[in-house]
């Protein structure tokens, strides 16, 4: 390499160095500082349905339905409700803390998280989660069709990439022991009737005999604690579980919920719970399915 060459990579070196550090001491499009708002005027209570829907993946919708929230797509199952609950007040308590105009790169116009808010009045308001701001953990978010988009704390995107699963209710009993009426176990072509007669338990089937009551109590607790311990999000036929030849069958019998201006008096509940086969080897979960 001569002299001449040599000369002329170090000046382009310096003009590249020049020119780098020129782009990088420009200042980056500044947020509008606002007084810290509510970014939403809406009550948590007032909230009907809430739908999450990625960039990437199924969306998920919630619905509130009585004092429950269920899973109305995209499946329908019972949603946890502390998790749905927390998903929704933290949406509704939203702050924002600047504000930026249409000049500033935010992705809201193609972005990771739409939210679809519906309250109980028919009403649906939209929230378009874009980038991730410049500075600190925070999120940018249209409103609707509002002219600006708003700043708000990056902390709400950790309910926004929760898993389906992750708001599924883990109990497979909804009812608590004392409303258990009636308990029915098939097994191995075996079957046994218990009926509640107040607070006395009596086998009615095979034969007729007085159940013991701290057995009762212990299998009571057992059945109606039962959680799962994950979910199959793509479930295939149900040999391949064993729910065509189950190890064992449990239905159940609830109480109708004590209302005497109801006429006439609700009937009980029938539930089915149905285990299948261990899920591995080391025989330590079971396939279970609930009917």
């Amino acid at each position: 390499m001569n002299f001449k060459t040599t000369l002329f990579l170090i000046i382009l070196l310096a003009i590249a160095g020049i020119a780098f550090y020129f782009v990088q001491k420009q200042p980056a499009p500044q947020a509008e500082q606002t007084p810290i708002k509510n970014l939403l005027d809406i009550s948590e209570d007032s909230v009907n349905k809430v739908t999450i829907t990625p960039a990437e993946g199924q969306a998920i919708a919630l619905e509130h339905v009585g004092s429950d929230w269920e899973i109305s797509q995209p499946i329908k199952a019972k949603a946890d409700t502390f998790t749905a609950s927390d998903l929704v007040s933290e949406l509704c308590g939203l702050q924002s803390h600047a504000q930026v105009g249409q000049d500033v790169a935010t992705g809201v116009d193609h972005p990771d998280y739409r939210v679809e808010l519906i309250t109980k009045d028919g009403k649906t308001t939209t929230l378009a989660f874009g980038e991730k701001s410049g500075v600190g953990n925070n999120l940018y978010v249209r409103v609707d069709d509002r002219p600006k988009t708003d700043v708000v704390a990056g902390d709400v995107e950790s309910y926004l990439n929760k898993s389906l699963s992750s708001y599924r209710d883990m109990n497979l009993v909804s009812v608590p022991s004392t409303k258990v009426d009636r308990i029915e176990i098939e097994q191995g072509g075996r079957k046994l009737d218990l009926v509640r007669h107040g607070s006395k338990w009596e086998i009615t089937s095979p034969n007729q005999w007085q159940a013991d009551p701290t057995q009762m109590q212990d299998f009571l607790s057992s059945l109606t604690t039962l959680r799962a311990a994950g979910f199959v999000e793509n479930p295939m036929s149900e040999a391949v579980y064993q729910f065509n030849n189950p190890q064992l069958v449990v239905h159940y019998w609830n109480s109708p919920p004590s209302d005497a201006s109801t006429q006439p008096t609700t009937q009980p509940t029938e539930k089915t719970i149905i285990f299948g086969g261990y899920e591995n080897l080391l025989k330590q979960d079971v396939f279970t399915k609930v009917d």
